[in-house]
């Protein structure tokens, strides 16, 4: 134990716990920093005997070491060394060093913000940057800052191997770092020629690769894999690999997850017996679990498939969805370490050495990518309103603080105004995520604590057994079953049995956490459907697809259930887990409850909100007004209102007619005209200001602000309408005109004239539907003129068409004068044997205009 690397620095690391009460641990894999430190402090004066709390991330990492330590002390845990995770309490009034996941912490502060009697808070691996780590830290500092100042000091010592200690020593107040190295023990790096990528085939080539690291290496080897379907499809493929090829009886394949029961994870990480080491290797296929402090026993080989998976909070649909994604820098050295603790070591990376460089530095902050909803629950119980008011290394992104908040009040845990209610206080104090604590509380109300304890220790649970799909009512149906009752199938099974243990002694908890609380409603018919409801309002499903098991969900969102579950043709459910991978497209629902549409009619009715949905229906030109009623975006039900008002009806048809356009309307020729005259003239703003007005006060006249302002200008002529025929006899243009004042319709009069007179004496419309503006008339009619007619002042000539006595366009020009003196002559030739009775003079500029023939004009 001696020969470990931190005894090196543990002078140095009491010297500057002693003068400084925030303190940076940076110590290599292997230097047995997790194990010794909190030992060596345990007699130290400044500590006056007080508590060692170290935080663990995980619950197998934080009871591996406080039993490790409390064997060094040859005691067994829960004397001088304890832990304190869920379900299980190993302390005594003996404990000096008390080992707790991260969660626990953060309840402990709530409960006693000064911790009288904790004298260090150890953070142990806190580079993995969980969420409750960096909240236990932040409560930690204003606990140490605000709430000690009298009495023994509470010292913190943030613990990790691959830290960024610079960043945190500057965060921390230039807080003093000690450097251990780790064991000298040498580990050899290999590189796989490709990556293994996670698609078809994706176990066999795992196992095979680790079928040649075994090959090549001697000892037990660690295999880490992203997460439980891949250890189980890899641990098969290798066994089967190495049952072809006669050496499976050499190798015991072990899992390692979070899901095993306490049993199976002891087995994965003891060493073999000493008769089984003689003629087995151990192999452990886990996940990042075994990453950090969790030390097994007797490895030498690591074998890396460099991914990892963690649960990241989609903000679209306020949930948290599976994401399999590269491993940092940092993780892929903590992971080869692990093949050093012992002895020189090797450790396989399945990715070519050239996309080494291509990882990231760190992990990505739990903060910046998990669901806020307890972390704000516990700022709010703190007393605070904004996570600005903590010190924290990140602050969470707004956008998914606030998606938090709005759950809060939808949960009645806080008000309008972001304060804390009673029901949000006993809520924090829960030691559950706040959709299960509101739970607990709506069933005391209710009468039905004993099922809302069950259903909350079953969904807190990350191992459950499969046999029921997900029909999540069948399991809960089958744990409340009577022992004897239960299938010889399911109870010779020994993972259930574990399962049904850890439930029913967690559901006891939760019960006797809500004891005492008034009952004051009749138990629901569906207590489970009704219960989870309460948890999940926004997870209320409607099937949408038989044929595909497609749902659409209350929040907006569509998930699907595979058709051969019991569940799939269930007109409603309530989801308890949705998720899938990043790479699909359409989540999966894992587990779900089928709910009584009755429930909705009755207890949950609070989450319906009727709507008034008016309505103009094109291909029967009529009018309809339902009354529907919502679960947040899922319609739920709806029928005919009878008495529906001539506001309500304008208003349905205001809707409607932005909805199709203004071409539905009377938009005739007058009204394109008028539109774009306006819109001509309104950027011009010299030429306004000689009649006094101003751009800014002129209407706009584009369609989009038209829909916009109907209720300004069309809104009085709809009252009458009946039938949406009816629309096409409102004649537009003067209600267009009345959006100009007097000055204004003066203004565009006399700027853009609707009407131009000609040479020949005959006025004629001006299209402005065209830009620039069009004018088209009889070529004879602009004889004598060498300017051609325009508006705005004479600032812009208009595009003249030029017709044949057929009213064919024989020019299109805004240089009348170019045209006489170049094409006319050619047009003359052209035209005068086609049109003889039509006069084309030699000089057009000195003829006389006329829309007549020679003869009517009196010409020869």
């Amino acid at each position: 134990m001696n020969e470990l690397p931190i005894y090196g620095v543990i002078d140095e690391l009491k010297h500057k716990l002693n003068s400084s009460d925030k303190v940076i641990l940076e110590a290599e894999p292997g230097a047995g920093k997790t194990t010794v430190v909190p030992l060596e402090l345990m007699q130290e004066e400044w500590l006056e005997e007080q508590l060692i709390v170290m935080l663990e991330p995980r619950r197998v990492a934080a009871r591996a070491a406080a039993e490790r330590m409390a064997a060094s002390l040859n005691e067994p845990c829960g004397q001088q060394v304890g832990y304190r995770i869920r379900q299980e309490n190993r302390s005594s009034v003996s404990t000096r060093i008390l080992v707790v996941t991260e969660g626990v912490l953060t309840r402990w502060l709530q409960q006693d913000p000064s911790l009288e009697g904790v004298g260090l808070v150890i953070f142990d691996e806190f580079h993995e940057r969980n969420l409750e780590s960096d909240l236990g830290l932040a409560l930690s500092l204003q606990c140490q800052s605000l709430l000690r100042d009298e009495g023994p000091a509470l010292k913190l010592l943030l613990m990790s191997a691959t830290l960024n200690s610079q960043v945190l020593s500057h965060f921390l107040n230039d807080a003093p770092t000690v450097q251990s190295q780790g064991r000298s023990y040498p580990v050899e790096i290999h590189y796989y020629p490709h990556t293994i990528k996670r698609t078809y085939g994706f176990a066999e080539a795992i196992a095979q690769a680790c079928f040649e690291a075994l090959s090549k290496n001697e000892g037990n080897c660690l295999v880490f894999l992203p997460g439980q379907r891949e250890i189980r499809d890899c641990l098969s493929a290798l066994n089967s690999l190495l049952q072809s090829k006669n050496m499976a009886s050499g190798f015991e394949l072990l899992p390692l997850h979070g899901g095993l029961s306490l049993e199976e994870q002891r087995r994965a990480i003891e060493p073999l017996s000493q008769q089984a080491q003689q003629s087995l290797r151990k192999v452990v296929l886990a996940t990042d679990i075994a990453e950090t402090s969790l030390t097994i026993d007797g490895i030498s080989l690591v074998i890396d498939s460099g991914l990892h998976r963690s649960a990241q909070y989609d903000a679209r649909n306020a949930m948290s969805r599976l994401h399999t994604q590269r491993i940092s820098k940092a993780s892929a050295i903590q992971r080869a370490g692990r093949a050093g603790r012992l002895g020189p070591g090797s450790c396989w990376r399945l990715w070519p050495e050239d996309e080494q460089s291509s990882l990231v530095e760190h992990s990505q902050a739990e903060i910046l990518q998990a669901d806020l909803c307890n972390f704000a629950l516990q700022l709010f119980s703190w007393g605070l309103q904004s996570p600005s008011e903590l010190e924290l290394l990140d602050q969470p992104r707004e956008g998914m603080f606030q998606q938090a908040v709005d759950l809060l009040q939808k949960l009645e845990a806080i008000d309008e105004h972001n304060k804390l209610t009673p029901q949000g206080q006993t809520m924090a104090k829960l030691p559950c995520h706040p959709r299960f604590a509101y739970m607990l509380l709506r069933a005391a109300q209710h009468q039905c604590l004993s099922e809302a304890a069950l259903l909350a220790a079953v969904l807190s649970e990350n191992r459950r057994p499969n046999f029921a799909g997900a029909d999540l009512q069948a399991l809960l149906n089958e744990l409340q079953l009577p022992a004897s009752t239960h299938s010889k199938k399911q109870a010779a099974n020994k993972q259930i049995q574990g399962f049904r243990y850890q439930i029913k002694q967690q559901q006891k908890r939760f019960i006797s956490l809500c004891k005492g609380m008034q009952a004051e409603y009749d138990k629901p018919i569906e207590a489970m459907a009704f219960l989870l409801a309460c948890a999940f309002p926004d997870r209320i499903a409607k099937l949408q697809n038989l044929e595909q098991g497609s749902y659409k969900l209350s929040n907006g969102r569509r998930a699907s259930l595979a058709t051969n579950e019991a569940l799939s043709a269930s007109p409603y459910i309530v989801i308890a887990e949705l998720g899938g991978h990043a790479e699909q497209s359409v989540d999966r629902i894992y587990a779900a409850i089928e709910l009584p549409e009755l429930l909705l009619k009755n207890e949950l009715k609070a989450l319906c909100h009727k709507q008034h949905r008016f309505e103009w229906q094109a291909d029967q030109d009529r009018f309809i007004a339902l009354k529907e009623s919502y679960v947040g975006a899922l319609l739920i039900g709806s029928e005919q209102q009878k008495k529906v008002s001539d506001e309500q009806r304008r208003e349905a048809l205001l809707n409607f007619i932005r909805k199709q356009g203004l071409h539905i309307l009377n938009w005739d020729d007058g009204c394109i005209n008028l539109q774009a005259r306006a819109e001509l003239l309104k950027h011009k703003a010299s030429l306004l200001a000689a009649f006094q007005l101003e751009s800014k006060d002129w209407p706009s006249f584009t369609e989009s602000d038209l829909l916009q302002e109907l209720e300004l200008w069309l809104a009085p002529s709809l009252t009458k309408v009946k039938r949406l025929s009816e629309l096409k006899k409102i004649k537009l243009e003067p209600l267009l005109k009345q959006r100009l004042n007097w000055a204004q319709q003066s203004a565009l009069n006399e700027l853009c004239p609707e009407r131009i007179g000609v040479a020949s004496g005959n006025q004629y419309s001006i299209d402005y539907s065209q830009s620039p503006p069009v004018l088209a008339c009889k070529l004879q009619e602009m004889f004598g003129w060498q300017q051609g007619p325009s508006i705005l002042k004479g600032q812009l000539p208009l595009m003249l068409h030029l017709l044949s006595p057929a009213q064919r366009p024989l020019q299109i020009t805004q240089d009348l004068v170019g045209f006489w003196q170049n094409s006319y002559e050619q047009v003359k030739k052209e035209m005068r044997g086609r049109y003889p009775k039509h006069p084309w003079p030699d000089d057009p500029v000195q003829a006389q205009a006329t829309r007549f023939t020679k003869k009517r004009s009196g010409q020869q």
